[in-house]
């Protein structure tokens, strides 16, 4: 995505950077947000196929095994949905995989302002912290899931805080690196209230991530909160009911 200011002139490209702001931040809060933003930028992919294809092309030594794979899985499912009469849900999530695609040709096409992902992922982040704080605090509910169940919201607010992390990178500005910080910590955070353990798995190779990327913490306030975050998730694994 195009680190410039977004160009509110361009409506295009407005538009697609209100949807892409929409998705990390309708992911937890409502049962229909990844669906609508998923639809939606399927359509407004639709106006983008030339250059969208365009892009694809130009980018398709770097991104054809994700593609081919995503093609794969899906013409196997539809192959075991036919050949062996299985049920219409084996084919939804792998079509679903497929068309993820029209977003990555609408990126690549319009070039929105990235920042519209950063700060839709610190306030998805940050709202999911709200939403099972009042479950779990206010309700008493031992498992807060929000709107999903425990496991897949956790996960999902993990992802949200580990992205809110490389927008962190990302700025670099230390003036700046105070909201994805805040997003950091509150994905964790609710990470944390839901009781799931499972994601944080990944905490294992986004550790090697950061390593091999390093060099790109130059900012020491980056460099803490980083470091912070991962030593909290690690001591928080030990304790009980979280």
């Amino acid at each position: 995505m195009n680190n410039n200011s977004i160009k509110w002139t361009d409506p295009k490209q407005a538009v697609i950077g209100v949807l892409i702001f929409l998705f990390p931040f309708l992911s937890l809060i409502t049962p229909f947000g990844i669906g609508l933003a998923s639809f939606t930028l399927l359509i407004a992919a639709l106006f983008f196929l030339k250059p969208g294809f365009a892009a694809l092309r130009r980018h398709w030594p770097s991104i054809r095994w994700v593609v081919i794979f995503f093609a794969f899985n899906f013409l196997y499912a539809l192959g075991s949905f036919v050949v062996r009469d299985y049920e219409p849900g084996a084919v939804e999530k792998p079509a679903r995989m497929l068309f993820a695609i029209s977003a990555l040709m609408l990126v690549m096409a319009a070039k929105p302002d990235r920042k519209s992902l950063w700060w839709g992922v610190i306030g998805g982040a940050f709202a999911a912290m709200l939403l099972v704080g009042y479950q779990r605090l206010f309700l008493g509910e031992d498992r807060p899931g929000g709107l999903l169940n425990a496991i897949t919201f956790g996960d999902i607010a993990l992802s949200l805080g580990l992205i809110a992390l490389a927008a962190m990178i990302d700025v670099r500005a230390v003036r700046k690196v105070f909201w994805p910080a805040i997003g950091a910590l509150a994905g964790l955070a609710a990470s944390t209230m839901t009781g799931t353990r499972g994601g944080w798995l990944g905490l294992v190779f986004c550790g090697l991530l950061f390593i091999q990327h390093s060099h790109v913490l130059a900012n020491r306030r980056v460099r803490s909160v980083v470091a912070f975050t991962f030593a909290l998730m690690a001591a928080t694994y030990f304790v009980p009911e979280t």
